[in-house]
């Protein structure tokens, strides 16, 4: 089986760890992988030497439209040559705009393409002219996988015809949360952006402040906001109980002094951070925002599900775990449990079987 993979970038991401892993894990498997990306930036992630990657060069600036109609339809062209190229017996593109022009590349070519989305598309912050080609073109997919049923629900019937969910896949740590005692301090990992609305936090972790002093919050993650982060921090008079960290590359650093794991993001397409704590063993709190954390979270198993931007709801859970030692214990113990619920070894067989329907035995397709 020839598969070619096909992403923007290979920087760090969450389409982009779950790309390393399908590639590392279809390579072991025998198969022809290709990986193709449409910049020539380095990867954040390490492919085994049998993956072979082909930067297309196609990190265009366009000043105006018509520069990048020029532009796209030079990626269009360049695109489809390389798919001449590698003769792929299916295609799998990854995130909106590659993916239209992915279909776009294919039109008329007896080739199964599977597109994925990798946040949930309402909120997919891409022009107007990408979504009306988005809904034109994505019923040509031989599919279209999204991480939620929410996600797939934003679709039209004529798309969701040929449509499936598959969520990441969640590691599973060698280091477990063994120790107990207190440490008085909760985490949240993310980019410091306006969706993950750590502002909430900030102000959630105040008031429960109030009647649970010495606590302390750690934010870990870099991004645009982080100077007004640090100017709410100090106006909330919070300056000796938050500290923000940048990113870590051993997330276990981060889990390893907490006692629990917070989550306010307005939207997801699947909350890495938070299934890598749970995996961990950390108990959660989570908003119950649009992109299936109620379908990762049990609340009142392994952790407690907020409504979306309430922050006195937030600051009402955060102290109920702060208070509670025995609700954290059977939360974390739980939560492990994340790790059968969303194994690697169930993830691919949901992608295998996904290859074969779309492929059948035709073998290999021409362009």
């Amino acid at each position: 089986m020839r598969i070619t993979i096909i992403i923007a970038s290979l920087d760090k991401g969450g389409a982009q760890r779950v790309i390393s892993i399908l590639a590392r894990e279809w390579a072991q498997m025998g198969h022809c992988v290709t990986l193709m990306t449409l910049d020539d930036g380095p990867s954040a992630y390490l492919f085994p030497s049998s993956v072979c990657r082909i930067c297309l060069h196609l990190n265009h600036n366009s000043p105006n439209w018509l520069m990048a109609l020029r532009n796209n339809l030079h990626c269009l062209l360049k695109l489809r040559r390389a798919l001449q190229s590698t003769q792929p017996s299916v295609v799998i593109s990854f995130i909106d705009t590659t993916n239209v022009l992915v279909l776009l590349a294919l039109c008329g070519a007896a080739i199964p393409a599977i597109v994925s989305e990798r946040v949930h598309p309402k909120y997919s912050e891409i022009a107007w002219p990408w979504k009306l080609l988005r809904r034109a073109v994505y019923g040509w997919a031989s599919c279209l996988v999204t991480q939620s049923q929410a996600a797939m629900d934003f679709f039209t019937p004529r798309i969701r015809k040929h449509a499936c969910i598959i969520p990441n896949p969640v590691p599973a740590f060698t280091e477990k949360r063994h120790h107990w005692e207190q440490t008085c301090r909760l985490v949240s990992v993310g980019r410091l952006v306006p969706v993950k609305q750590f502002d909430l936090l900030l102000s959630g972790f105040a008031l429960a402040l109030r009647d649970n002093p010495g606590w302390h919050l750690r934010i870990v993650g870099e991004g645009p906001l982080l100077n007004s982060l640090l100017r709410l921090r100090d106006h909330l008079q919070l300056q000796d109980h938050v500290e923000f960290l940048s990113n870590k590359d051993n997330i276990c650093d981060v889990f390893r002094d907490a006692d629990f794991f917070v989550s306010t993001s307005a939207y997801e397409g699947f909350p890495n951070a938070l299934c890598e704590a749970m995996a961990y063993g950390l108990p959660v709190i989570a908003m119950d925002c649009p992109g299936g954390t109620s379908n990762i979270v049990r609340a009142g198993v392994d952790g407690l599900l907020v409504p979306l931007q309430d922050v006195h709801a937030l600051a009402t859970a955060i102290s109920q775990l702060m208070r509670d030692p025995q609700l954290r214990f059977n939360f974390s113990i739980a939560a492990r449990e994340i790790v059968e619920r969303f194994s690697l070894t169930s993830v691919m067989e949901k992608w295998n079987q996904l290859i074969l329907n779309v492929t059948g035995d035709a073998g290999a397709y021409n362009i």
